[in-house]
């Protein structure tokens, strides 16, 4: 599994750096709703894109 945020009943966890901004927008999805998270990401204009598309071993070159 890739998954940067899992939810499992009552647990929720978060790998990686900027995971940590995807679990909570995540969590205030769960709990206020998708417009709420929607507009939180917003108001920090969190946008992530990556300089490289190197970010894990699927996605990383060989060299």
């Amino acid at each position: 599994m890739q998954e940067r945020v899992v939810i499992d009943r009552n647990r929720v966890t978060g790998a990686g750096v900027t995971s940590g901004i995807d679990f909570a927008l995540a969590l205030v999805a769960r709990i206020f709703g998708d417009e709420r998270a929607q507009l939180i990401q917003l108001s920090m204009e969190y946008d992530a894109q990556p300089p490289f598309p190197s970010g894990s071993l699927a996605k990383a070159s060989r060299r």
